[in-house]
């Protein structure tokens, strides 16, 4: 009869035990002193090039469109072009011209396409003078540069234009249109004179070429 007894309290004893076990912290078990490595942070690549262009949107300096191509071509370490060597490629006053022909030259010119961030982009006819000249790339009268291409084509370039450097933008998919919705899809490149039909006006229709950034090489260095 005592044996019973105690088998039974001791029976008891370990239910108890059970039950308190099955109340203990369960971390005490699962947790483990597991050391992560904190993740090391990439830092944004630098482009020169962007941070030049960037830097002087909406501000004076280079004075008119190839004033400020010159800039950032300077401070880029002649990305574009050999300033001593553009003399010999001038047919007009215009550097603009003068810079097309060298590009020109040395086969970097294009006009189909998608441009890359960099490429220079010129227009013809630009001026209140030259609005109903032929078009033609020995008419040249402006320059800009690709700072970016939309998805839906729309390039997005800067350039100076009435002695501030701002950005416009030209979509040839759609050269008929100035606004897509609220988004502006080609900028007006010209005051339009009084009578003239509006889309003569946009970039996409004084778009003559492109420009190819140069890799690795100074143009007219040669």
């Amino acid at each position: 009869m005592m044996h019973l007894r105690l088998i039974w309290r001791l029976g008891g004893m370990g239910l108890i035990l059970l039950a308190l076990a099955g109340c203990a912290d369960k971390n005490q078990y699962t947790e483990r002193n597991v050391i992560i490595p904190p993740l090391k942070e990439e830092k944004p690549k630098v482009d020169p090039l962007a941070l030049s262009l960037d830097r002087y949107l909406n501000k004076r300096d280079g004075k008119d469109c190839s004033g400020f191509v010159s800039l950032i071509n300077k401070e880029n370490g002649n990305l574009y072009f050999d300033e001593a060597l553009l003399n010999s490629f001038f047919t007009t006053k215009n550097k603009s011209q003068a810079i097309y022909n060298l590009y020109k030259k040395n086969g970097k010119t294009f006009t189909e396409g998608v441009p890359q961030k960099g490429d220079l982009v010129f227009f013809v006819n630009t001026f209140k003078g030259t609005f109903n000249r032929k078009k033609s790339d020995q008419n040249i009268t402006h320059v800009g540069i690709v700072r970016e291409v939309a998805e839906d084509g729309t390039v997005r370039f800067f350039h100076n234009s009435a002695g501030i450097n701002q950005e416009s933008f030209m979509n040839l998919r759609l050269p008929n249109l100035h606004k897509l919705g609220e988004k502006e899809v080609n900028s007006y490149i010209i005051r339009c004179p009084k009578n003239a039909n509006p889309l003569s006006c946009l970039t996409s229709t004084r778009f003559i070429g492109y420009g190819k950034i140069p890799l690795g090489t100074t143009l007219g260095s040669k």
